[in-house]
């Protein structure tokens, strides 16, 4: 049976494509030009058919539905591709130390990295020499 042999009198075309795709049916229908549906596939489905005016207002709720979708979801596009370009512009700005207004009192980096590589050593030395005097006990 063609979706296109409905009678329109009874039943809209988009309502009863609309109804048949919200009750999981739509994998059932097929052909792009002319949609068809086996009587077979519609034996199985009790689809209530209101009058042709609440079936146009649906048809319209449904399709105002499916604009504002796709209106959100290009907003969403739009929105999401800004953040991934803020993200990049942060970074950027992070790296070039612009984020901020920078201390004059801050030490600059190179005297930040001298004393932690001069930690570093400290503990080593440290741990070193532990190491050493517990070796020197167990020997003695």
């Amino acid at each position: 049976m063609a979706l296109d042999d409905l009678d329109e009198s009874i039943v809209m075309l988009n309502f009863a494509s609309y109804a048949l795709e919200a009750r999981g049916l739509a994998d059932t229908i097929s052909g792009s030009a002319q949609p068809q549906i086996t009587r077979t596939a519609l034996e199985i489905v009790e689809l209530p058919i209101p009058p042709l005016v609440e079936q146009q207002e649906i048809v319209c709720r449904v399709e105002k539905l499916f604009a504002l979708a796709e209106q959100i979801e290009a907003r969403y596009a739009k929105a999401k591709a800004h953040v991934e370009k803020l993200t990049q512009s942060i970074l950027a700005k992070a790296f070039r130390g612009e984020l901020v207004p920078q201390n004059p009192n801050d030490e600059p980096a190179s005297v930040l990295l001298e004393r932690i590589r001069n930690a570093k050593r400290g503990a080593a030395r440290k741990q070193s020499a532990q190491l050493q005097r517990s070796a020197a006990n167990q020997a003695a």
